[in-house]
């Protein structure tokens, strides 16, 4: 099984998990998965939901990696590009 297949049943398994039981509420999030690594980028209510995000993408099988990258102030610069 190749990083491509391992990718795309991580996706569809954070796209079910999250549909059954969403507990970031006030985020706005995209995700990306390349290599068996979890990009979790957006907006989110507080800095403790970026570690909650990472250890939930963590959970789900074939995750090497997850990081999180979240804007936790409105008025504050992006941490993204």
């Amino acid at each position: 099984m190749g990083f491509g297949d391992y990718d795309k049943d991580i996706a569809a398994a954070l796209q079910t998990a999250l549909a059954r039981r969403n507990p970031f509420a006030n985020t706005t999030l995209w995700v990306t998965v390349q290599g068996r690594v979890v990009y979790i980028e957006g907006c989110a209510a507080g800095k403790a939901v970026a570690a909650e995000l990472e250890a939930f993408a963590k959970k789900l099988p074939n995750v090497q990696q997850a990081v999180a990258n979240v804007r936790t102030n409105s008025s504050a610069r992006a941490p993204y590009k």
